[in-house]
């Protein structure tokens, strides 16, 4: 092992330390020492010194020690607090991930495999096979498969997807979201109790409620044309329709900020503008971090 020469930065002597050692501390972005007794003399002063933390998250400022660890949040909560959004995100990725790969690998274990595959082991009789296949014509029948080659005129088009908005404002279809927060609220700016889907929704209503300058708001009561991505034609509900007291309408829109750019609602949002600027009114797109921006409870 090589000998290396170091000048001490408290005493100012020269001394020698192998250079495996001298690594250890290049890492640690440490300048070694050449006793014990000059090291502790500079961790005392610094142990004295004070700097200012600004929190990124909750923006408190704190007076800490220069050796204290924090950087950038003055706890574990503002930190998990400011990157709840990335860590989701790179939650579900794993969780993708780990999906394909268990997929891949019992793909491969039925290919070597077939009689390790429960159904495709199995032999049905003749009078068990017409039995399912009875059941799954009459699934296809009353779901999706109903209305796979049907020919509607405009009128009954626009008649079924009237019937259908109405269902799905008074929560007939709440089922299709189960994970989410929901209930029934009385949205006072509406005068009326309407049923909300998510708690952003709901965080929302409470906010428009308590502001004194807005005379009204109406709750999913606009529908606007737009082109799907098989170029049909669809109908979109925003979320609420608020009128200032200056006379100015605006219409909101409640979405996560992780989905407000999919292919989708780019379709939605630019139909929604255009009916807007044809009307004299404003969109504007509303996120969970816009709801924390104005304090609302999410």
């Amino acid at each position: 092992m090589s000998l290396e020469k170091r000048i001490c930065p408290e005493c100012q002597k020269e001394f020698e330390r192998q250079s495996w050692d001298l690594k250890k501390y290049e890492k640690k972005e440490k300048i070694p020492c050449c006793s014990r007794s000059c090291s502790t003399k500079i961790s005392n002063r610094k142990r004295n010194q004070k700097r200012l933390l600004v929190c990124l998250s909750c923006k408190s400022k704190q007076l800490v020690n220069e050796t204290d660890s924090r950087k950038f949040y003055c706890s574990r909560k503002c930190y998990f607090e400011c990157q709840k959004e990335e860590l989701a995100e790179r939650a579900r990725q794993l969780g993708k991930d780990k999906a394909q790969q268990i997929s891949e690998t019992k793909k491969k274990m039925y290919r070597e495999n077939p009689e390790c595959h429960g159904r495709l082991s199995k032999k049905h009789s003749k009078e068990t096979k017409e039995l399912l296949s009875k059941q799954r014509n009459k699934y296809f029948e009353t779901h999706d498969g109903y209305w796979k080659n049907k020919k509607f005129s405009e009128e009954m088009k626009n008649k079924i997807s009237a019937t259908r908005a109405k269902r799905w404002a008074n929560g007939e279809y709440d089922h299709i979201k189960m994970a989410w927060a929901k209930g029934k609220y009385f949205f006072q700016k509406a005068g009326k109790e309407v049923w909300y889907r998510s708690s952003w929704e709901l965080a929302y209503m409470k906010y428009l409620d308590s502001r004194e300058d807005i005379i009204s708001c109406e709750y999913e009561g606009l529908k606007i044309s737009y082109h799907d991505l098989q170029n049909k034609k669809r109908y979109y509900i925003p979320d609420f329709l608020v009128e200032h007291e200056s006379g100015k309408k605006v219409l909101y829109e409640v979405k996560p900020f992780l989905r407000k750019d999919s292919e989708t609602n780019k379709r939605k949002f630019k139909a929604a503008r255009k009916y807007c600027k044809e009307n004299n009114m404003k969109f504007k797109v509303i996120t969970e971090r816009y709801l924390k921006h104005i304090g609302c409870e999410i």
